[in-house]
């Protein structure tokens, strides 16, 4: 359900067409027909459709100043380079925001607080994640407590599936005004 609205703004973008819902008991089928075959590619992987669908959510709260996704960039004087995934801005607040579908861990932490600290003077690190498992010592976890309890002592965003599914807009623009939960 939470799927429609985005969807419908595809095909008014003409990006998509064709699109129909046909719910059903507990589940609802989805169908539509990609525009072009670089749309497909991009709207096929997970992550990017992560990353969309965040960027989409921010938008609608009319709140930050600037949004971009897929932001790739390299490091003067080296061979290194890197992504972020979205990055909003309000004011001289900036929200580093590190999109996972699959499993994370500790190193996305680093990773993302890296980033977040070169990237801006005010910037706050946000892992948003759809997965509800972790990689937690080369092992698979079914759950993410201890990622968790790490990216709360290096003063991380958290946002779980259950807050993609509810107001993931609202919720960024809390992290951004610094509000309690």
């Amino acid at each position: 359900k939470s799927m429609e609205e985005p969807l419908r703004d595809l095909e008014t973008a003409g990006i998509i067409s064709s699109l129909k819902f046909n719910p059903t008991t507990g589940s609802c089928f989805i169908s539509f027909t990609y525009n072009n075959r670089a749309v497909r590619d991009c709207l096929s992987t997970a992550g990017n459709i992560l990353e969309a669908y965040v960027w989409h959510e921010a938008e609608k709260t009319g709140y930050f100043d600037s949004l971009q996704a897929n932001f790739s960039f390299h490091w003067k004087n080296s061979g290194v380079s890197n992504e972020l995934d979205v990055i909003l801005t309000h004011g001289l607040t900036t929200l580093v925001c590190s999109c996972k579908t699959a499993k994370f861990n500790k190193e996305h932490l680093y990773e993302i607080a890296d980033l977040s600290r070169r990237f801006s003077v005010n910037s706050k690190p946000v892992i948003i994640y759809s997965s509800d498992k972790a990689v937690e010592n080369g092992k698979i976890s079914d759950t993410t407590d201890a990622v968790r309890e790490r990216a709360r002592e290096m003063g991380i965003y958290l946002i779980d599936r259950d807050i993609i599914d509810g107001n993931l807009g609202e919720e960024l623009r809390r992290i951004a005004e610094d509000r309690p939960e």
